[in-house]
């Protein structure tokens, strides 16, 4: 499927968030196909279909992160997000 890169929003938090989806739609299928693509070839199919979920889920985990739900480092005065 051929994907078509819009035209960036005008409003500063349309064009932030515009830029964070395009991101996160570059790191998903970049990290993605390098990964699936260093499967070995003889790998069965079931095996190879569960290798792709948990590539899927690492990179959504990973997005997750940059996105601040997880990761989140805090004591009592100070909260990293």
């Amino acid at each position: 499927m051929n994907k078509i890169l819009t035209s960036p929003p005008i409003g500063d938090r349309d064009r932030e968030l515009w830029l964070q989806h395009a991101a996160g739609y570059i790191i998903f299928r970049d990290i993605k196909e390098y990964a699936v693509n260093n499967i070995p070839g003889d790998t069965d199919e079931d095996t190879k279909g569960k290798i792709i979920c948990g590539i899927e889920d690492a990179i959504y985990g990973l997005m997750m992160m940059m996105d601040g739900v997880t990761g989140v480092l805090k004591n009592n005065e100070y909260m990293s997000i």
